[in-house]
């Protein structure tokens, strides 16, 4: 079986007997909670106070509950197996951790220290950081801030400038009195907030205040980083992980134990139970019930909307008429369930096999049991009056797309309970530890004070949520100031934190992603053929025939399939198929009796066949660079189909025409019949006609709307990119223009006198639209406007061209009108001029497409499924909570009720205020609206904790609130928070990750589809190594080499202690060390010294062309020289900021260099660097977004008051700010606050009707519908594809993982190894003659060879001596001549021999060996473009894993299956020619050699006759053979006669000869003629595809002719020459 197919993880631990104790993970903590608990109690006897943490930790023996159930254990099984590439991600992280924590030190020290002080006293301060301060004396009236010893700083004025009678001093305070950037070991904790995205806005605006604007640059780059892409990895680890997990197990899921229930019977069973259809077992009466569903839906709906109609303030009577209702409801829908009851009689029992049934009953009677008078009119019937909003779930899933898409969310219900059990209790386990930690230490007038386990737990579960996670933090490490326990706490709420939100809440998508790609593999196979089948366009009927057809070649498993969504009743039984010739096209496709179904039906004509019909080849534009078919991507919609061939031999509109080919040539046709009906309709406009010189000029200019043009002339590129680029010019600068006009531009011009007022800018409202005026023209003109074939609205992407063409005259209209409501919506219209931006580029074109096009329905699904979830969570939180959050502002205790809030009081200011009872916050539950309307801000996990608090803290109708009066409201929140919250996102991300997978061909992969696929995508980044492998001849350069190149020598583990020193002494910064910058500086420059001593040996040693060619030698190189310049310059006295700063910069730069020393750092930090395509595209098609929001919000808003919220930098008065704005709100930082903030409107603004630059009001109605779409947009759409694209460029990161590697590292650079062997010039190319020696070499998983390595030459030749020579390794030449100059006789050991030839597995060699030829073929054939540059080492690695590793049919897409059958197809073709070609070769060969072999042995049987004339003996001398033919490089050898009989030289050659015999009995007769001859290893071996060679064995004929005698010299002459004459008619090989 294939490595892959047989694949099987290895991290399950053997049974055994019996494990050591602490071998248990459980165990050891037991054993560390114990030690703990005693040394708690030692001090405690001692009398020490105050220290919970021993006490804290002994409590850890808790965490056994964890594995109580089978499902919790099966969930820490999964979450163990996971571990190790959890925690190589970990590391990775705070590899990028500690870099920006220590940028953040060296730019941020002391910047939150400073505030605005009075500058009476320089005591009294407020909280406002700043960076300079108003001084009359000083420069241009301002002064830098000032030290803690009074002294002016150094710097200049920046930030915020306090006002006058302040000064900004160095207060020594920190950020919340617990964050700072002052020492590296403050600046992790801030830069962990970032990191986490929440709160992370207060920071960067008080950092902003002290520094410089720009600062924020750090900060978005932290959060874009940290929180956007690296953090991801870790769902995409336990994403990939539980996804293999759930495909090596055996119940198909990683969340429950056991084997649990096939899914898809679950989801059959309540399909059939929760839905409307025939049931067979149903009577006609219950038949005839069940067809009148829809009216009890719409009767469930009524009642619904009766619920939502009571207010806070209602009148008792209308409140009373609602009753009435709601008890007709609950009568009516008793007599329903009595009436479905009898229905079912005289068999009842037939009534409770339906859970729809059951649940109706059950709901039935606990709605009428709530009517009952003294339940009704208690306190308790608002809480159960759950019941009846319960009633929701008909109309949910009476509805097909939300009953389908409930049904793949919930999937296996038994997982999704198991994982929240397992976090329910592991938060009741840590809340247990939290509150021994915390719960005497927080102050008691926090929400969050941990008193109790109930509040402890409500902490927990804040931290778990994320929301304001930092008020927790901040109160805790305030409060363990003076316990001298800072770290301690701040420790354990950031592991909690992490594990929680890293692991917990990601393993929540995990869950419904599983859910999402339930079903079985079968069922996958059969999607993808449905899928493949959908892209011809047919019609069911069609498509049906067409998936029957193509089935027959393909066998995913031998098992039956029911394919959805064709006609009913179709059961197909797949089958394997020989697949011979498929696709190629020509005859023997349909063969006998086996026509297309579709072309039959279609009416072809008999005997034409399809491949005839549809006169379709492929051509080279179909074609990869390497010759062979590139992969198709079916749902990239700017990629050609290079299977559409295939589908159109089930074209039934495929005509006889020939010459037409793909899709150009049937929209030409299509064309040409629309011209013969109505001819006029090709003209452009009417007017231009397809021949018209002036509109083929146009055209020549226009890119045509889809890619082709069916008519007319071709774009030309040479002038059509030049009108492009100056297209997208005028696009961007009217974008700029758009966005540096806003209104406060505005406002200034019209405060400025006339003739002041800039005109150029207000030219531009009629300069913008007459360009893009005349574009649109040109490209109508070219290519017509509706009617015409190529016409310009026939492309999504033109249509929105043409609306924003009409949008850049709304100015115009704006600037007629001076009514606030039609000024508002014609300048918003101004931002849709950004939409152009998408149609310039193709990857920002398909993405956007992808998105909000494609994508667009299962996001609407997404969203009405989440409306529907909210909705019964508004009606019974405003049947809880209607009214109770009023509360009266005089907050004494003398205020209990409503009535006690009368009159005025004082404020602790002193001033008098009137008492008012009043809801301040700009939340309520008074009403349906508001109660939805809150609910649906905190279901993005913003401001859920304020309402709680709010809740916890009411006590009735009309009383004033205490602190924890209705402390058990939370649990309304915590639920509705994780059933809302949690279940939305994760929704979210699934949607978006399901979309990406349609888009990119994976969502029906199989487990073995998608491992082949990972596995392709680790090894297309592996590169060939670059580095020389041979050290240079010069003694010098070669000891550079030698010291250099090793890359775990003691010079690169030198370099990494330097590495780590530089980063060791970067750490040591901190607030106060200015004063030994001087020593650093020094010590910097000596570990300088030892990078720039690696430059020059590297370069030495490997000479510059080859030190280039590694990216790393290159940053390495150019980061150590600019930091070693810009430390002598600071060392000579150069002080300048800039180069402070720039010189740190490099100085961290350096720690990079650790990357490549760690095979995992380096691994995930390469596939990152991968990812950066992606990630940047993503981020210009996000900038459009921004582009657009952005300028809409600075036309609404730009002169919105500022609103609780505001300040100088949350605003939209400026393109730098709004951009700001839009990104916290992308993180959910506050985005409902700043919603509620510019829906200011009167009377609490100034509202000017006829001139709106006068106004500072904001909009209800716009602002909930840009905040809430931008949030929908962006937070649950774009922030979730970047989760999505980390996923798919990090899917295949578990391969670095031990016991999940199918190649492991050893094994790659072994092949490296190999290959550097044979391309000595590290080219990355081999060439065809090298091919069969580089493929000798490969060892282990890569290893093709024919024989084993006991089959080898070497062991042979072992076997068969008897004792061995003194050389190792020797050619049968070479025993040959050995032999021959012995004068002994030499044994063999033949048994030994027969012995090793006897082991041999025939069938075995066989498979190798067609393998091997498959191989060999493939890989001299499919490099034809680069055939002059050889074989690249991607192109053979990628050949060989597939070879080696997977089986086609199972590891195969649909697509690629045919296309790789179709290679296989020709390259056995190819084989067999070959062969037949080696065949022929090795007949013409032996005849060629056996007239060369007469003639020489005539021409030496005549010379040694004249030799023993001359000199009575047999000694001679025959001059050297120089050719490639018998006895070459011999020079006076004596001959050596073999004789094919049994009769020895000894008898012919005479007795008295002195020459040595050889006696060699072949066992052949005389009449045999057949010659030893080797093509490669076999006659149909590849490896002897290149010069056949004949074996240097002499025959000697037994008699001669009596001819004269031949002088010995001329003999010798004569054999040379016919040599030379041999060699010159070997012929070369061709293939």
């Amino acid at each position: 079986m294939d490595p892959l197919i047989a694949y099987k993880p290895q991290f399950v631990a053997p049974s055994v007997a019996q494990i050591p104790f602490l071998r248990h993970t459980f165990n050891r903590i037991d054993f560390i909670a114990v030690i703990c608990y005693w040394i708690d109690f030692s001090l405690m006897v001692a009398g020490v106070e105050n220290i919970y943490f021993f006490k804290t930790i002994a409590a850890m023996r808790t965490l056994r509950l964890l594995n109580i159930t089978a499902g919790s254990s099966t969930i820490l099984h999964s979450l163990k197996k996971s571990a190790p590439l959890l925690v190589n991600i970990a590391l990775f992280i705070a590899f990028f951790f500690v870099i920006f924590s220590i940028v953040g030190v060296q730019a941020f020290k002391g910047s939150f220290s400073r505030r605005c002080v009075l500058a009476s006293n320089y005591t009294e301060s407020v909280d406002q950081f700043c960076g300079g301060h108003y001084n009359t004396s000083a420069p241009r009236g301002l002064s830098p801030y000032l030290n803690a010893d009074n002294s002016s700083s150094p710097t200049s004025p920046k930030g915020h400038i306090c006002s006058a009678g302040f000064v900004c001093k160095d207060t020594g305070a920190s950020f919340e009195d617990a964050l700072s950037f002052d020492a590296i070991y403050s600046s992790m904790v801030p830069v962990y907030v970032l990191m986490t995205g929440q709160t992370w806005t207060d920071m960067m605006y008080s950092t902003m205040d002290a520094e410089y604007a720009w600062s924020s640059i750090y900060f978005v780059l932290v959060v874009l980083v940290m929180n956007f892409w690296i953090l991801n990895l870790f769902i995409a680890v336990i994403n990939e992980m539980f996804a293999k997990i759930r495909d090596d197990s055996t119940q198909n899921s990683a969340f429950t134990s056991g084997k649990t229930e096939n899914k898809t019977e679950i989801l059959r069973d309540s399909v059939n139970n929760f839905t409307y259809g025939v049931n067979t077992i149903l009577t006609n009466r219950a038949n005839w019930v069940n067809s009148l569903e829809c009216i009890w839906v719409l009767a469930v709906v009524a009642d619904l909307v009766f619920q939502c109609l009571p207010q806070y303030n209602s009148p008792v009577e209308f409140l009373a008429k609602l009753d009435r209702i709601e008890l007709w409801f609950t009568v009516a829908f008793a007599v329903d369930i009595i009436v479905r009851f009898l229905a079912y009689l005289p068999q009842p029992k037939d009534f409770f096999v339906s859970k729809k049934n059951m649940v109706d009953l059950f709901l039935a009677i606990a709605t009428l049991v709530i009517q009952i008078p003294p339940i009704h009119n208690s306190r308790a019937y608002v809480y159960l009056t759950v019941f009846q909003v319960l009633r929701i779930y008909r109309p949910i899933i009476y509805v097909e797309r939300l009953r389908s898409l409930i049904r793949r969310v919930v999937g296996s219900w038994i997982g999704l309970l198991n994982l929240i059990f397992f976090i329910a209790m592991f938060l009741g386990v840590v809340s247990v530890m939290a509150g021994l930690l915390f719960r005497e230490i927080v102050d008691e007038q926090t929400s969050m004070n941990f008193s109790d386990f109930y509040v402890s737990y409500l902490g927990m579960y804040q931290l778990f949520s994320g929301e304001n996670w930092t008020d927790i933090l901040y109160s805790v490490m305030s409060a363990e100031i003076k316990w001298n326990q800072v770290v301690i706490a701040t420790v354990f709420i950031i592991a909690f934190y992490s594990f929680a939100n890293f692991v917990l809440v990601n393993m929540l998508i995990a869950i419904i992603m599983e859910n999402f790609e339930g079903g079985a593999e079968v069922a996958k196979h059969a999607q993808q053929i449905l899928d493949f089948a959908s892209k011809a366009g047919y019609s069911k009927e069609q498509e049906r025939k067409y998936v029957i057809y193509l089935t027959k070649y393909l066998k995913p498993y031998p098992k039956s399939i029911g394919v959805d969504n064709l006609q009913s009743g179709w059961i197909l039984k797949m089958r394997k198929g020989i697949a011979r010739q498929f696709l190629l096209g020509d005859k023997e496709l349909f063969h006998g009796v086996e026509q297309d179904p579709i072309l039959v039906k279609s009416g072809s004509p008999k005997g034409v066949l399809p491949a005839q019909v549809t006169g379709l080849h492929r051509t080279s534009s179909q074609k990869s660079d390497n010759g062979y078919l590139a992969p198709y991507n079916p749902l990239n919609p700017d990629e050609t189909d290079e299977t559409a061939h295939f589908r159109n031999l089930f074209s039934p509109s495929s005509g006889l025409e020939e010459g037409t080919q793909g899709q150009e040539g049937h929209a030409h046709r299509k064309s040409h019949s629309f011209f013969s009906s109505e001819a006029f309709r090709h003209r452009s406009l009417f007017i231009f006609g397809p021949q018209n010189r002036f509109r083929r000029t146009l055209q020549r200019f226009v890119t045509p709307g889809r890619g082709y043009r069916t008519e007319g002339e071709r774009e030309n590129i040479l002038l059509s990119r030049p009108f492009n680029f100056l297209v997208t010019l005028a696009i961007l600068a009217c974008v700029i223009v758009g966005a540096m006009t806003g209104p406060v531009w505005r406002l200034k011009q019209f405060r400025e006198p006339e003739e002041d007022r800039s005109i150029v800018i207000p030219i531009t409202d009629y300069v913008f639209p007459a360009i893009f005026t005349v574009e649109f023209l040109i490209r109508v003109i070219a290519d017509g406007f509706i009617f015409t074939p190529d016409a310009y609205l026939k492309t999504l992407w033109n249509k929105i061209d043409f609306f924003v063409l009409l949008t850049l005259y709304a100015p115009l209209v704006a600037n007629l009108t001076d009514s606030q409501g039609v000024s508002r919506f014609f300048r918003s219209l101004k931002a849709l001029r950004a939409l152009r931006l998408i149609n310039q580029s193709a990857y920002i074109k398909g993405t956007f497409h992808a998105v909000l096009v494609a994508g667009f329905p299962q996001l609407f699904n997404a969203t009405l499924l989440s409306i529907t979830l909210i909705i019964p969570f508004a009606i019974y939180g405003m049947r809880m909570f209607s009214g109770l959050f009023f509360f009266c502002n005089d907050d004494s205790d003398a205020i209990h009720s409503i009535y006690d809030c009368i009159g005025n009081y004082n404020t602790s200011d002193g001033l008098l205020v009137p008492r008012v009872w009043s809801n301040p916050h700009v939340y309520s539950f008074n009403n349906f609206g508001a109660s939805f309307l809150i609910l649906f801000e905190i279901v993005s996990q913003e401001g859920w904790t304020g309402v709680m608090n709010t809740a916890r803290n009411v006590v009735g109708l009309g009383l004033q609130p205490s602190q924890d009066a209705s402390r058990y409201n939370g649990i309304f929140f915590v639920i509705y928070n994780l059933a809302g919250g949690y279940f939305v996102s994760a929704l979210f991300v699934a949607i978006v990750i399901e979309n990406y997978t349609k888009r990119t061909g994976t969502a029906f992969m199989t487990a073995n589809q998608r491992r082949w696929m990972d596995l392709k995508k680790l090894l297309g980044g592996i590169k060939m190594s670059k580095a020389r492998s041979h050290p240079p001849a010069n003694p010098i350069r070669s000891l550079f080499f030698q010291i250099s190149s090793p890359k775990r020598g003691w010079f690169s583990r030198l370099l990494t202690v330097v590495t780590i020193l530089d980063g060791i002494l970067l750490a040591t910064e901190h607030v106060n060390s200015g004063g030994w910058e001087g020593v650093k500086n020094w010590l910097f420059l000596a570990l300088l010294s030892v990078f720039m001593l690696e430059i020059a040996f590297k370069i030495g040693g490997f000479g510059w062309h080859g030190y280039r060619k590694n990216r790393w030698n290159i940053y390495n190189c150019t980061v150590s020289i600019c930091a070693t310049l810009i430390t002598v310059a600071r060392l000579c006295g150069d002080t300048t900021q800039a180069l402070i700063q720039t010189q740190k910069l490099f100085l961290t730069a350096i720690l990079f260099r650790l990357v490549p020393r760690s095979d995992s750092l380096n691994q995930l930090f390469m596939t990152m660097a991968a990812s950066i395509g992606s990630i940047s595209s993503l981020f210009g098609v996000w900038l459009v977004v921004f582009a657009v929001y952005g300028i809409m919000f600075m036309e609404i808003f730009g002169l919105t008051t500022y609103g609780p919220n505001g300040s100088d930098h949350v605003n939209f008065r400026n393109v730098g700010n709004s951009l700001l704005m839009m990104a916290r709100m992308s993180t959910g930082e506050g985005w409902n606050d700043l919603m509620h903030d510019f829906a200011v409107e009167r009377p609490q603004c100034v509202n000017q009707p006829t001139n709106y630059l006068l106004s500072d009001c904001g909009s209800t109605g716009w602002s909930y519908t840009l905040f809430i779409t931008f949030n929908i947009i962006s937070m649950y759409i774009f922030t979730n594809m970047f989760i999505v694209v980390v996923m798919h460029n990090f899917s295949y990161v578990y391969q670095i993982a031990p016991g999940f590697s199918l190649i492991t590292r050893e094994e790659i650079r072994g092949f490296k190894r190999a290959w550097a062997e044979v391309d000595m010039e590290h080219t990355g190319y081999i060439q065809e003659k090298d091919l069969a020696l580089f493929l000798m070499k490969l060892r282990g998983i890569f290893d093709v060879r024919i024989y084993n390595e006991e089959h080898s030459l070497t062991k042979l030749q072992s076997r068969l001596e008897t004792v061995k020579p003194n050389a190792v390794n020797l050619s049968a030449n070479d025993i040959e001549k050995k032999a021959a100059e012995s004068n002994t006789r030499k044994d063999y050991n033949l048994a030994a021999f027969n012995s090793a030839i006897a082991n041999l597995d025939r069938q075995q060699v066989r498979r190798r060996r067609k393998i091997y030829n498959f191989l060999f073929t493939e890989a001299i054939g499919g490099e034809m473009p680069e055939i002059h540059r050889g074989i690249s080492f991607q192109k053979l690695l990628t050949v060989i894993a597939h070879y080696k590793l997977i089986e086609d049919d199972q590891c195969l897409s649909i697509g690629d299956l045919l296309r790789h059958r179709q290679k296989m197809d020709r390259i056995h073709a190819r084989v067999n020619v070959m062969s037949v070609k080696s065949v022929l070769l090795k007949v013409v060969l032996r005849q060629r050699f056996l007239k060369h072999y007469r003639a020489v042995q005539r021409i030496r049987a005549l010379a040694e006759d004249s030799a023993r004339e001359n000199n009575g003996d047999d000694n001679g001398t025959y001059g050297e053979g120089s050719g490639c033919g018998i006895g070459v490089g011999q020079t006076s050898t004596p001959i050596v006669r073999i004789s094919h009989s049994s009769t020895s030289t000894d008898q012919i050659a005479g007795k008295n000869s002195p020459k040595r015999r050889v006696r060699i009995h072949t066992g052949e007769t005389e009449d045999d003629n057949s010659v030893q001859e080797t093509i490669g290893s076999d006659s149909s071996s590849h490896a002897g595809l290149q010069r056949p060679r004949v074996s240097s064995v002499q025959f000697e004929k037994t008699s001669f002719e009596e001819e004269e005698s031949i002088d010995p010299e001329k003999a010798g002459t004569m054999i040379r020459d016919l040599r030379a004459q041999w060699r010159c008619k070997l012929p070369p090989f061709q293939s």
